[in-house]
C-alpha cells in the first residue's frame, strides 16, 4: 500500500493513518490486493513523501509536521522521503529587543519537529531529501543607559533573528527607546536562520545585538547584553526542534539525504 504524499501539493501537519483511512483514492494498491484493506495487518504500507510537508508555529518542541498515526499489529510500515521530499518543523520567532536598561531582551521561541512516531517504522531518506526540526529563534538584545553632567544617553536592543523552518520564524521587533533604537531581526527561511538586529548606538550607551536565529535543527543564539553605565541582559535563545520524536517506538534509518535536529524519545503532539 503506497500512500500518496508525492503528487505535487504542499501539506500541513499530516497523519499517515488518517489519510489511509479517509482518502482511499490516495492509496495505491500494489501486488495481489484489489482494494485497500481497512485492517492493515499483514500488509506493507509505504508513506511516500516527495513534496513539502510543513508544521505550524508552536513553542512546543514535540509538535510535529508528519505523524505516522497508529497501525494494526502486523503492519510493516516505512516512510520513504524522495529526493524532492522535505519534512520541516516550524522555526521559532526571534525575541524583541529591550526598550531600556530596566528590561531584558525578549527570549527566542523554540522550533518544533518533523516526524512523530506512533508505530515502529523504517525511514528511508534519499539523496536530496531533507527531514529537519525547526531552528530556535534568537534572543533580543539588552538595553543600555549612560549619564554625565551634559547628557543622558539611552540605547535599545536589537531584535533576534527568526529560526529556520516551514513556516520560518519571524524576526524579533527592535527595542523602542527615546534615543538610539536597535534594528529588528530578520526572518528565517526554510533552511536558514535570520540575522539578529544591531543594538542602538548612542556613544557611551550601546544596546545589545539580537542573537541569530538557528538553522535547520539548530538552537538560536542568545541576545547580547547592552553596554553602558547601566545595562540589561539579552534574551535567551530558542531551542531547536527534532527531526524525529519516537514516542518510544523503534525505528531503522537509511539516510542518504539530511536528517537535522536530533531525536527525542517522548511522545509527539
Amino acid at each position: 500500500m503506497i500512500v500518496d504524499y508525492y503528487s505535487g501539493n504542499e501539506r500541513t501537519r499530516v497523519d499517515g493513518r488518517r489519510k489511509y483511512n479517509n482518502r482511499p483514492d490516495h492509496v495505491r494498491c500494489v501486488g495481489g490486493f484489489r482494494s485497500r484493506p481497512s485492517n492493515s495487518s499483514g500488509t506493507k504500507v509505504m508513506l511516500h513523501v516527495n513534496d513539502t510537508i510543513r508544521s505550524e508555529k508552536s513553542d512546543n518542541r514535540n509538535v510535529v509536521a508528519f505523524r505516522t498515526g497508529s497501525w494494526n499489529g502486523g503492519t510493516t510500515l516505512q516512510i520513504d522521503v524522495g529526493g524532492g521530499g522535505r519534512i520541516l518543523g516550524a522555526g521559532g520567532d526571534g525575541g524583541k529587543g529591550a526598550d531600556n536598561e530596566n528590561e531584558r531582551g525578549g527570549n527566542g521561541r523554540n522550533g518544533n519537529s518533523a516526524i512523530g512516531l506512533a508505530y515502529p517504522v523504517t525511514i528511508n531518506i534519499a539523496s536530496g531529501g531533507i527531514v529537519a526540526g525547526g531552528g530556535g529563534g534568537g534572543g533580543g538584545g539588552g538595553g543600555a543607559y549612560d549619564t554625565d553632567k551634559n547628557d543622558d544617553e539611552l540605547a535599545s536592543g536589537g531584535g533576534g533573528g527568526g529560526g529556520a523552518g516551514r513556516p520560518s520564524g519571524s524576526g524579533g521587533r527592535r527595542g523602542n527607546g527615546w534615543e538610539a533604537d536597535g534594528q529588528p531581526g530578520s526572518n528565517g527561511s526554510d533552511l536558514g536562520g535570520g540575522s539578529g538586529g544591531d543594538g542602538g548606538d548612542e556613544e557611551e550607551a550601546r544596546g545589545g545585538r539580537g542573537g541569530n536565529g538557528g538553522g535547520s535543527g539548530s538552537d538560536g543564539e542568545s541576545g547580547e547584553r547592552g553596554s553602558g553605565e547601566k545595562r540589561s541582559g539579552g534574551g535567551s535563545k530558542g531551542q531547536n526542534g527534532y527531526w524525529l520524536v519516537t514516542g518510544g517506538n523503534s525505528y531503522n534509518l537509511n539516510n542518504s539525504g539530511s536528517a537535522n535536529g536530533g531525536v527525542n524519545g517522548g511522545g509527539y503532539s
